[in-house]
Formats: structure tokens, sequence, C-alpha cells
């Protein structure tokens, strides 16, 4: 539209003004009402490509009077960024004012403008155009790199009262008309095929951190605090819950943190809400919260794993791991088949697992979780069970009636004639296990013999078996017979008769004979002895 009369720009020549009026009317000025002491910062920004700015604008602020007069204007921070600022060095006079947006170049076309008071807002009481109305919004907006839709825009809370934000914290959301500039390149961005609009500020951190020298000085119990303050403060505060995440789980992302930062936020208040400011818009999520963003976290690395084992046992040490809300353990075997879960406390650091079979190799894996169930990186290790020491080699054998059907066990023994001294291979036992030989009919002790993962062992046939049937009996370390078999020794058994010894005893013939012979004179025995052997044939 055109502008009044009275809108002059130093060294400029006036083109035309904005019309402050969303109706069919016109109005060039949008006015204004600041309490007493107001010392107004507004900043102006217009819808063209930085290095390629086609036109100038000027935002003005006059007195509402009949005759208005100029009070002050804004000063083009750089002639090819379209940005500008307007600031009131002196305090107003409480008071009516009216905005002026006046264009001095029109070398293109009428861009979009926008501007806002970022300072002294507290003290404006009222506002002639304060509500959106067809194409023009009035309400938050977000500028600069905080809306550049590439950084975590950051609110400010005070931090004695973190739940309200503080007055100048930047409202959201932003509006994107270009693609972003490539500051080494100097030259204008494409324009976005449409509007892009980001939100505001992510979540909000709190100000006022103490630092040794930087900020307004505090008067402490212990002298001055110096203190920062400002979204300036808050910013690097977030920024450091950050960098303390990704220390506390390396493996985390941004957009990771940004997405439990905004889940995890803590309610806060809104103190624009009677005047239609959505919550996003001044807080976005709500306030940073560290200790739950870190609970949500995967859990840190199990580091430090170690393991200890014995016949059936195996000792798992690990170090403490950060974060942990439990510790999953997890035992697999395939020779034999097992699979077990242990679920611990967080801060355990140590696990015995009882009762597993000797001789067999695990795979043992220990991973911690979150609060939300999330597992960091597991830590992983194989481990073999022993062999158990033998039993003490008894001092007596079963009794001969023990080797019943009920007893014999399903023991296989190859072959099924053997050599004295040769070797019965074993088959049908227990996996792992100790077991005792007994070669019958007298007792021979044959050794403790250690059964393999199918269940298969070998035993020496003694030399002093004479050829002909035995019997093999296995026994449990306390006695009990396990398991028996026949089988053969090979070569000619002598001829039978009474005093036969063919077998390895022969169910008490050799105990008979022995009674004989103290009856008779030993020539006597000799020569009977070898009469009866060679009579045998006829």
């Amino acid at each position: 539209m055109e502008c009044p009369d009275w809108v002059e720009v130093e060294d400029a020549e006036v083109v035309d003004c904005l019309d402050f009026d969303p109706g069919m009317g016109e109005d060039a000025g949008d006015r204004v009402v600041f309490s007493d002491g107001a010392s107004p910062s507004v900043v102006l920004g217009w819808g063209e490509v930085i290095y390629e700015v086609e036109n100038d604008l000027v935002l003005q602020l006059y007195t509402d009077d009949a005759e208005p007069e100029f009070v002050a204007e804004s000063t083009l921070l750089n002639t090819f960024v379209p940005t500008s600022w307007l600031s009131v060095s002196a305090p107003l006079e409480g008071g009516s004012y009216q905005f002026v947006l006046a264009r001095t170049r029109a070398d293109g076309a009428t861009p979009e403008v926008w501007f806002g008071v970022i300072g002294g807002a507290e003290r404006m009481l009222e506002r002639e155009y304060d509500r959106s109305d067809g194409p023009d919004t009035v309400g938050p907006v977000a500028y600069g790199h905080e809306a550049d839709g590439y950084a975590t825009a950051v609110g400010a809370a005070y931090w004695e009262t973190p739940q309200r934000p503080e007055v100048f914290s930047s409202l959201g959301p932003g509006r994107l008309l270009f693609e972003l500039v490539d500051p080494m390149v100097v030259a204008p961005s494409a324009p976005l095929p449409e509007p892009a609009m980001v939100p505001g500020p992510v979540f909000t951190a709190v100000d006022g951190a103490r630092t040794s020298f930087f900020g307004s000085p505090d008067v402490g119990p212990d002298g001055p605090e110096y203190r920062f303050f400002g979204t300036s403060a808050a910013a690097p505060a977030a920024a450091a819950v950050f960098a303390l995440a990704r220390e506390y789980a390396p493996g985390a992302s941004a957009a990771d943190l940004d997405e439990l930062a905004a889940r995890t936020a803590r309610e806060m208040e809104n103190p624009l809400e009677d005047a239609g400011v959505a919550y996003e818009d001044i807080v976005g999520a709500g306030l940073l919260d560290a200790a739950a963003i870190l609970s949500y976290l995967p859990a840190g690395a199990v580091d430090g794993l170690t393991a200890q084992a014995g016949s059936d046992a195996v000792d798992l040490e690990w170090e403490p791991v950060p974060g942990a809300t439990d510790i999953v353990v997890t035992l697999r075997g395939t020779d034999p088949d097992v699979a077990e879960d242990w679920t611990l406390e967080g801060d355990e650091t140590s696990l015995r697992i009882e009762g597993l079979p000797a001789e067999s190799t695990f795979a043992v894996e220990v991973a911690a979780r979150n609060a939300d169930g999330i597992a960091g990186p597991a830590a992983s290790l194989s481990v073999a069970t022993g062999r158990p020491a033998a039993p003490q080699t008894p001092s007596v054998g079963p009794a001969a009636d023990a080797l019943t059907s009920a007893t014999e066990g399903g023991l296989v023994a190859t072959p099924a004639v053997a050599e004295a001294g040769g070797t019965l291979t074993l088959s049908g036992l227990p996996a792992h296990t100790w077991l005792g030989a007994w070669f019958f009919s007298e007792p021979v002790w044959g050794g403790w013999l250690w059964t393999n993962a199918e269940g298969g062992a070998s035993v020496r046939v003694p030399t002093s078996l004479a050829p002909g049937a035995h019997r093999l009996a296995l026994t449990n370390a306390d006695g009990t017979v396990r398991a028996w078999v026949a089988f053969e020794v090979a070569g000619s058994p002598a001829p039978a008769g009474p005093a036969s010894l063919a077998s390895s005893g022969g169910e008490g013939t050799a105990p008979g004979l022995l009674s004989l012979g103290a009856l008779l004179a030993g020539a006597g025995l000799l020569l009977a002895a070898a009469g009866a052997w060679r009579r045998a044939p006829r």
C-alpha cells in the first residue's frame, strides 16, 4: 500500500508500506502499547535468499499521535542478508506507539515478511493485530540457526524454577523457504518446492549454571557466584547431557538421543496457554531429564568376562556395568544339549552354574539390559568342564548273586571273544561317569573306567583270566552294580572234571580243590590230578 505522508527513511526513497490490516481495509501501522520504561528490541526478516537480496525493508517505530513522531528504525545487518534490527536505546514513556514497515528498494517480487519483539516484550501491554487472520499469522516463531531444521533447538528455564520457561526463551515453529546456504560457497541456495515448518524448541534445559568467571555474579554463602544465563547457557547444558549419554552408550546416535530426550522430558508449565500458544511451541517436549535419558539408553557393554570351570560347575565373573537394570546370562551346549538362561539384578557381577555334565563345552553370553529392556553389547566365551577325580579303589567287589537280569542294564561289550590282556570296548553306559570294572567268577579288579559323551568306555582284560566264559560287572562309586555283560576269553579251556580250573574260579570250584588238598598228601594230589587230566578224553 502507499505509505502515509509522515513516513520517511533517511537517504532512501520510500516505495510502499506493508498493509497490516488482514481484511478489506488498509492500515500502514500496527499499534502497540508499552508500559513506562520499555526498551523494545525487534528483529525483522523477509523471504529472500542470502546473496540474492532484491528488496530493502525498514521497520520503524512512531508515536501514535495525530502527527506521529519518529522514535527508531531498523538497521540492515548486512547488504546480502535479508535481516535488520530495531533497538530502542532510551526507555520509552508508557503509551501507544505504532510499527511501520517501509520498502525502499523493490527489484524483485514482494517477499513474505516477519518481525518479532525479542527484547522488552514483557512491557508490551497491547497490540492492535494480535491474532492470526487469513494469510497473516501472529504467534510464536523461531528464527536463525535454531530454525534451520538441522540443529536441536533448546529452550531455557531458570535453574531454581525449572518447571517454568524463561521469558526470553525463543518460541517456535520456524518457517523455511530455501535450502541451507553453504558458508564455503558465496552463492544463493535454491528455493524449497514448498515452505517447510520446523518445530520450535525440541526440549528445554536449565540455564544459570555456575562458572568460574563468566556471567553475572550473584552473592552466595561463600562469596560471589558467577552464573551463565540465557538459551546460550541452556544449549551447552543440554550438550553436556548428550555428551554424558554418548559416553554412557557410545553407539547411541544423535537421533536416538533426541528421541529419548523428548520421550523422557519432564512436564513444564505453559505460561502462554491463555494466549493460545501451544505447549510444544514454548518448551518443546518439556524439561530435559538427564537421569531419565541414561535409564533408557542401552546398558553399557559387559567387560572382563572370565570363567573358572570344575567338573560339574562353572564360575562366571564380569565387571560392573553402569546403568544396568538387569543382567542376562545365557549358557548353551550341544553335547549334551543344554540351554539355560538366568536373569540377575543389574549390580551383580558373578554367577555360579552347577549341575553341568563333565567334559562338556558350553557357550556363555552375558549382556546387560536397561529399564526399557534394551541390551547393550554382550560378552561371550567358551568354557569346558573337566573330568572329576576317580573314586577310591574298593577293597571288595560285588557279590556274584548281584549279577541278575535286573542289573544287566543293557551293557554291550565287543568283541564277544577277547584275548587275555586285550581290550573290551563297552557301550550302553551313562555319559561322563566313573564306573568300577570287576571280572567274574571270582571278582578280579579291572580298575576305574571313565565313560565318554556317547556312554562308551574300554577296559583291559586281565592276563590272569583263563580261556572260557566270564562276566564283566560295572559298579557305581558306591559299589552297587550298574550293569554287567558276559564274554569269553579266547583259547582252549581245560577239560571239565572234579578239579577243573578252566574258569576263573568256577563258582566255588577252586575252594573245593583246596579243601581236597588239605586231606591228601602233596605227591598223591599231583598224581591224582595228572591221572584225571589224562583220563578225561576216554
